[in-house]
């Protein structure tokens, strides 16, 4: 198969006109599913205009995709043929005299999808300083945060510090207005926990969200072998 690229090349003219391009994400991943764009038709059938060869992975960005540029996307297992020789995940295929302009909208990305968030949050876990992180409240009205916080009974000692709360905060909330002070400080150890916390609560979170996306592939997979048996 021709390796993933950008550019959009179109052979053939008017209805029988092929378009191919590429979405532009890099992924490793051949493609076992197909997102074929559709939208009404001339009968009771919807017309077909083309496809994105995706993997499991990037199934919900190339369906978001297709719905931003207007069309119903309809997901199928790729065929079989595809499964043992399978196109590169991302590939666009569309058709017809409308093929170009449509393979040009599809390599622009939709918003951020979940696949791409959760990839995101998972950047930001890898780059934080390395947990765990306590807090630390010496009465002044502000909190620290630290990275291998120590208390030693006169303060802390730490690897690294990270946040510190602030005195007083700007708290425009109408629902604050009869705070007092102490109530202010609580809510700031409440806020200084819940970012201490942060570091040892997203990557068990993203664990455990892995461990369902695997059972959830190994189980499409059983799906599709199910399907397609003679």
């Amino acid at each position: 198969m021709n390796p993933s690229t950008t550019s959009i090349t179109t052979t053939g003219t008017g209805l029988g006109a092929v378009t191919d391009g590429h979405t532009g994400w890099d992924c490793p991943t051949g493609a076992s599913l197909i997102a074929r764009v559709t939208g009404p038709g001339p009968g009771r059938l919807p017309a077909h205009h083309g496809c994105i060869y995706v993997c499991l992975d990037h199934r919900a960005q190339a369906e978001a995709r297709i719905a931003a540029a207007g069309h119903t996307p309809d997901t199928d297992p790729a065929p079989h043929g595809h499964r043992w020789n399978p196109w590169p995940c991302g590939h666009i295929t569309t058709y017809g005299t409308d093929g170009p302009q449509l393979a040009e909208v599809l390599t622009i990305p939709a918003e951020q999808t979940p696949a791409d968030r959760i990839r995101n949050i998972t950047a930001r876990h890898l780059n934080a300083t390395a947990g765990p992180w306590g807090t630390y409240d010496d009465g002044s009205g502000r909190i620290d945060v630290a990275a291998g916080m120590e208390h030693t009974g006169h303060g802390y000692r730490c690897r690294r510090e990270i946040a510190q709360t602030i005195d007083g905060p700007t708290d425009n909330d109408p629902a604050h207005e009869t705070w007092t002070e102490d109530q202010d400080l609580a809510q700031s150890a409440r806020d200084a926990e819940f970012i201490a916390q942060a570091r040892v609560d997203v990557p068990w979170l993203l664990e455990q969200l892995a461990a369902v996306t695997r059972q959830r592939d190994v189980l499409a997979e059983q799906l599709h072998a199910w399907e397609g048996r003679p």
